[in-house]
């Protein structure tokens, strides 16, 4: 057993831990973070991030972050 904390973008992240190791885990503590996020298969590569963000521009990538983060559409 183990407890597990995540911060911000780590919460996200400690969640999909939690959901898949949920038998061992005692304890998840969620701090400043959100349930839901716009990740495309809940994860992706950095690279995937880094293509979509050239592809999409910097004002659409700001958009869509901001519109998962504080808007919720």
């Amino acid at each position: 057993m183990y407890h597990l904390l995540g911060h911000s973008m780590g919460g996200m992240i400690a969640q999909e831990i939690a959901r898949r190791d949920f038998e061992r885990v005692d304890r998840l503590v969620l701090y400043a973070t959100g349930a839901i996020g716009v990740l495309p298969g809940r994860f992706e590569t950095i690279e995937e991030s880094k293509k979509r963000a050239a592809e999409d521009g910097p004002a659409a990538t700001a958009h869509r972050i901001a519109a998962t983060w504080f808007f919720g559409s």
